[in-house]
Parts: structure tokens; C-alpha cells; sequence
């Protein structure tokens, strides 16, 4: 099995992002890349689609890396509702045979693979989206956080081809948090339900995750106050039941300790979404910056 090892001795380079939304009958149209990779991820709905006539079936959470040169076309229309995000960009690479190398200045990646909980990557992919959209942002931001979602992304790839668990226990105490989250659930609940002390489950969790598990719960919490901020127009306090909070008044003061803003600056700082509906990949001028390096000839 081969592997794309992307270097990132230096920051990837930006070439455009979107979000594509349809509820209806639709193909993917045929693309035929040049040099750029193109991340998809698939958040609602099924994608089907070839790449270099290969099929793949993209289901929630699933991640695909499309590599330069590559033709991407549609797999049969779909009737159903989907949504799923997409990134251009540039960077050098190499094709490696294992994803065990441990060079500090690459990132590896399997051709496809699958995010656990994509909460995170959505807000980092729309708070991306919405500084692209600020003409006053400069390239070298935009380029960082395209760098840090990749990072991100490969923690989840490497975690899965390397088939690295949790502990039996951390592992089911993450899923019985998040089947229980919307009680008023306490660390000591989840002790006691396992029938373990408050300190043992505490180590175990900073073993595995390097986190407590009230950091973890909270974690939870904020992810979802996070998307329900940005995607949707709820009021504050329905956010804050909504994300399981005790009240409006305990949600702000814990979003604004961990994210060092309030609920409401940080809606109107990450409100915006750039929807491309329904065209994927808009006709847009590659930069001239990588046209020169890479020797493309724009049409």
C-alpha cells in the first residue's frame, strides 16, 4: 500500500475552500486537477464518486486526499441530501511505501480514511473559510491553518493505520460520556458507573489523551457550542442547553475560559459560511505563485 507523504517543511499553500450543500438529484461534475491535492470531507449524506476511475463511498466523518494530476468525476447521481467540505492546496510530496517514517517535517497520509468526531475540523475548516473570504487576510494565516487542519487530519490517519487503541476503560468512557452527555453528568458518574475511583479514571485518561476526563467533558461541550454557534441562529441560552450546560450564566464563563472570548464574539467572528451551491471547484484563476513553481499552464 502506498502512502502521500506531504511535506510541510513549509506551510501548504491555499488555493481555495468551500462548502458544497445539496438536497436533490446531483453528480459530481468531472475535474481534472493539475497540481493542487484536494481534501473532501464529508460531514451529512453519501458521496460517490472515482478517482482516476477508482470508487470511493464517502459516509460522515470519512476524509479523502486527492493527489495532483488526479481526474475526479461522479459514481452515479445522488437523491439524497449531502453536505461536505472541500480544500485546494499546494505542497510538495512524495509517495512512500509506510506510514511509520518519523520525519519531523512531513505529514503522511493514506488515500482515504475516517475522522471519529469531525466537530473540530469543521470549525477550524470554517474559520479558515471565513478568513479566505476577508480580502485583508494575508497568505501566510491562510497557509498556517491550512497546514494546521492537515496536522490535525493526520493524528486521526495515523491513529487508524497505525491500529493504536485506548484502554478498555477510556474507551468506554468516552462512548458512555457521549451517550450520557445530555444528563448532568459529573466525573464521579462516570467512576462509579465503571466501578473505578475518580483518581484511577483521571490517570488512565492522561495516560491515553494526555487530558482529565473533565477536560475531555468539557471538551465535549464546547465542540458542540462551537458548531451550534456558527451554523446555526439559536439564541445563547438555547446554545447552552443545547450544548448540555447547567445554564446560560455557567456556559459563557466556561466557553470564554477555554476559548478566551465570549459566545457572542466569537459568532460574529466565525458566522460567515462560503457555500458554493450548487457548482463544486468555481472557475477561479490559480495563483500566479504556483503557476510559475509548479509549470502550470492556466486555460
Amino acid at each position: 500500500m502506498s502512502y502521500l507523504a506531504l511535506d510541510i517543511s513549509k506551510p501548504a499553500f491555499l488555493f481555495f475552500i468551500g462548502e458544497f450543500s445539496f438536497d436533490g438529484q446531483w453528480e459530481h461534475p468531472v475535474n481534472q486537477h493539475q497540481a493542487d491535492f484536494e481534501l473532501i470531507l464529508a460531514e451529512k449524506g453519501t458521496l460517490s464518486i472515482l478517482v482516476n476511475d477508482r470508487p470511493f463511498i464517502l459516509k460522515p466523518g470519512d476524509v479523502i486526499l486527492v493527489p495532483p494530476y488526479a481526474k475526479v468525476t461522479g459514481n452515479g447521481k445522488m437523491t439524497q441530501q449531502i453536505n461536505f467540505y472541500w480544500l485546494h492546496f499546494y505542497c510538495d510530496y512524495k509517495v512512500v511505501d509506510s506510514i511509520d517514517d518519523e520525519s519531523k517535517d512531513q505529514l503522511i497520509f493514506s488515500s482515504k480514511f475516517h475522522v471519529r468526531d469531525i466537530n473540530d475540523i469543521l470549525i477550524l475548516l470554517s474559520e479558515l473559510m471565513n478568513m479566505e473570504m476577508d480580502r485583508k487576510t494575508n497568505e501566510l494565516p491562510l497557509n498556517l491553518l491550512t497546514t494546521t487542519i492537515l496536522a490535525r487530519l493526520n493524528i486521526e490517519c495515523s491513529r487508524r493505520a497505525k491500529n493504536t487503541h485506548l484502554s478498555a476503560l477510556v474507551s468506554q468512557s468516552i462512548e458512555w460520556i457521549r451517550a450520557n452527555i445530555s444528563t448532568d453528568l459529573s466525573i464521579k458518574d462516570v467512576a462509579q458507573h465503571f466501578e473505578v475511583s475518580n483518581a484511577y479514571l483521571t490517570q488512565q485518561f492522561k495516560h491515553d489523551l494526555n487530558i482529565t476526563p473533565l477536560q475531555h467533558l468539557l471538551g465535549l461541550k464546547i465542540q458542540a457550542a462551537k458548531v451550534l454557534l456558527v451554523k446555526t441562529n439559536l439564541p445563547i441560552y438555547e446554545i447552552s442547553e443545547n450544548s448540555y450546560f447547567r445554564n446560560e450564566k455557567n456556559f459563557i464563563r466556561v466557553f470564554k475560559k477555554h476559548t478566551g472570548i465570549t459566545p457572542s464574539n466569537y459568532r460574529r467572528h466565525f458566522a460567515y459560511h462560503h457555500q458554493n451551491n450548487p457548482f463544486v471547484d468555481p472557475s477561479i484563476p490559480i495563483p500566479r505563485e504556483m503557476q510559475e513553481k509548479y509549470h502550470i499552464q492556466y486555460k
